[in-house]
């Protein structure tokens, strides 16, 4: 533990005990920084003391990161259709609100990728429930929320950058009542080469510098290539693809990122079709609903719903061969690791489920049955109900996919840049080395694009 990391655990820890109104803090730390660390030391120390503490993360994969983590919808009931108004479903008289006033600490990591509208959701539902009175940030729980404003902004559904400003925590209310603690320096990257440190240096410019906003060069430490086969090759060597089985720990380690679904599809049939196994193809069941803000009813072949590739929902024509990497696509059992944006390794194809197992978890089989998933209101002019199993091919996976991972080698298409902000910062910083990271920029190009926010680069710098 260094000094500043030292210096954050006594803070929080002085407020909670003194009961003090600032015992509720927002820790700001780019990747690297021990964020994870800060959370776990002081998760184990409270409940050494017999105190309860709930740990939530905004992603299913950074919440398996922290002890007994679940998804911050999943621990408070978070609407999934959140409004400025909404509030948690916990009555007062739940066995979760009991829980909840027993609760002596709140950990939320990955926060800034949430919608704000989930805080003030929590917020408005704790003063509720709790004794302390309804002016009480959080009904007087202690809360520690963390992440990085660098990283990626709330997705908000055909939403500009002025609505994804304000979909933020930025534009909360609740930040400017929240204490303002600080993790700065790479601990992921202290003692590593000269060639680590200025990798470091420049993830830490990253978002923060205005000269590191837009078009920006691609630093000559980062490896680039131009062909996209030896690009693929370079992650995935074809000797190591043809015994996927009994190289199963090796996917857990890499990844080829993406900014756009597209193209993380093309790579990852590229890939599947460079594996010399049975391919077995499992078809969806489509259904076609009125939707509620559409009552007119219309009759929709099954070869058009199968078109469709809804974001959330699995693909209609799944394409799987045994060995190979997949990701779930929905929180089956988080207290299992079975949650969304797990990657899992297929072990046995069947018609009615799939045997799995976790990435890095070789000793365990699990079963992963068909799902019904329905498309949100709102999202086509008709209800899509799929039968589907929830996963897909891993390969390769979206940035956003990405973020709360750490990966020994990683590959950053950036053939289509990036979008919308920190997604740039998110590819990047998943390396943990600058060894550890190839990059495939446009053809004949040495620049890349790097979208920043400008009230969430003014606020954290």
């Amino acid at each position: 533990m260094n000094a500043t990391q030292k210096h954050v655990c006594e803070t929080i820890t002085s407020s909670i005990n003194s009961n003090a109104n600032s015992s509720h803090v927002f820790l700001q730390g780019p990747a690297g920084t021990g964020k994870t660390f800060i959370y776990n030391t002081l998760c184990h120390f409270d409940r050494s003391q017999g105190k309860i503490v709930l740990c939530v993360a905004s992603s299913g994969i950074a919440a398996l990161l922290l002890p007994g983590g679940r998804t911050s919808h999943s621990r408070f009931a978070i609407p999934l259709n959140i409004h400025e108004q909404s509030v948690c479903a916990i009555k007062k008289n739940d066995d979760l609100a009991d829980l909840i006033r027993e609760t002596a600490l709140i950990i939320w990591d990955e926060v800034p990728m949430q919608h704000r509208y989930c805080f003030e959701a929590l917020d408005r539902t704790l003063r509720g429930i709790c004794s302390c009175g309804e002016r009480v940030l959080f009904g007087g729980i202690p809360v520690v929320l963390g992440g990085d404003f660098a990283q990626i902004s709330p997705v908000v559904k055909q939403g500009g950058r002025p609505e994804i400003v304000a979909a933020s925590l930025m534009s909360s209310r609740l930040l400017p009542r929240l204490q303002k603690l600080s993790l700065t320096e790479n601990m992921r990257l202290a003692n590593s080469n000269d060639t680590d440190r200025q990798f470091a240096d420049w993830i830490g410019k990253m978002s923060y510098e205005p000269s590191m906003i837009g078009s920006i060069a691609l630093p000559s430490f980062l490896r680039q290539m131009t062909d996209l086969d030896q690009f693929i090759e370079d992650i995935y060597p074809q000797h190591v693809l043809q015994c996927p089985l009994q190289n199963s720990d090796f996917f857990k380690e890499r990844a080829i990122l993406c900014s756009k679904n597209v193209n993380v599809d093309a790579i990852n049939s590229k890939v599947m079709e460079n594996v010399i196994r049975e391919k077995v193809t499992l078809y969806s069941a489509d259904t076609a609903q009125p939707d509620l803000t559409n009552t007119e009813t219309q009759a929709y072949p099954s070869e058009y719903l199968q078109t469709l590739s809804p974001s959330g929902l699995p693909p209609a024509v799944l394409e799987l061969k045994v060995g190979l990497p997949v990701m779930l696509l929905r929180n089956i059992n988080p207290e299992r690791g079975l949650c969304n944006d797990t990657r899992l390794i297929i072990q046995q194809i069947g018609q009615y489920v799939l045997k799995v197992k976790i990435l890095g978890r070789s000793d365990v089989i699990e079963l992963i049955p068909r799902f019904t998933l329905s498309t949100l209101p709102g999202t086509l002019p008709f209800i899509l109900t799929r039968k589907q199993f929830p996963v897909k091919m891993s390969f390769a996976m979206t940035i956003n996919k990405s973020q709360g991972r750490s990966l020994r080698k990683v590959a950053v298409d950036l053939r289509s840049p990036v979008f919308t902000h920190g997604q740039l910062n998110v590819a990047i910083s998943r390396a943990t080395s600058a060894n550890g990271i190839t990059v495939l920029p446009p053809e004949n190009a040495t620049r890349t694009e790097d979208v920043v926010n400008q009230k969430s680069y003014n606020n954290i710098t």
